[in-house]
């Protein structure tokens, strides 16, 4: 399992961005320039060029972009294939899970002020409970929140599994007669992150790439 991830400088320009977009085929860059927001457009980039990266150090051939294709709930996945990946990104980071034979899920997020009355639906009365009598609150709320979001990626139905129904035992989850395996990612104090695979993992490797890699 290999678990890749970018900090993104803020110094990255337009032009930056045009010459690295130059390494993905003309259908990726065509659904990078659909998104409004730079940032938007840098995180999904660098996404798909970890993605490369990644593929090309575990099988040690190029990633064939043309034949990724998407669920009808909007998961990316490679036909025919036993190799699974996952990308996530928030603030200036951008990280990607790939395995070989593990179905995964990756999330990460900035923690940051959040009001938690507008997340009441997500965490169930024990979790709530939990993250209230903790010493930081908001810390413990985006754990939760990073083990969840992992789940429902890795499962591939995103938002239509209940978040409440998900529940939590020695870093596994029991969901829908399957058990997915939880791996906290420690990147950086300011982020909460979470691998979910559903497979236990022997070995979890995870790698800094920085852009200048890409020949910036």
């Amino acid at each position: 399992m290999l678990v890749s991830y970018l900090v993104i400088n803020p110094k990255i320009t337009e032009a930056d961005f045009n010459r690295l977009s130059g390494l993905l085929p003309a259908g990726s860059i065509a659904k990078l320039n659909r998104l409004h927001r730079f940032q938007d457009r840098l995180r999904s980039l660098f996404g798909l060029l970890l993605l490369s990266r990644s593929w090309y150090t575990c099988f040690k051939h190029q990633l064939n972009f043309e034949e990724i294709n998407s669920t009808n709930l909007n998961r990316p996945h490679l036909p025919g294939s036993k190799a699974d990946f996952n990308i996530a990104h928030s603030g200036n980071y951008v990280v990607c899970a790939l395995s070989r034979t593990n179905r995964v899920g990756v999330d990460v997020e900035q923690i940051r002020d959040v009001d938690l009355n507008d997340f009441t639906r997500t965490m169930n009365p024990e979790q709530w409970a939990d993250i209230h009598n903790s010493q930081s609150p908001v810390n413990t709320f985006f754990q939760y929140w990073t083990m969840k979001e992992s789940v429902i990626k890795a499962d591939g139905r995103g938002l239509s599994i209940p978040l409440t129904e998900l529940v939590f035992n020695h870093r596994r989850v029991h969901y829908d007669n399957r058990i997915w395996y939880l791996y906290p990612l420690r990147l950086d104090t300011n982020y909460s992150g979470c691998l979910a695979s559903s497979e236990k993992i022997d070995r979890l490797e995870t790698v800094e790439v920085r852009w200048e890699e890409f020949g910036g």
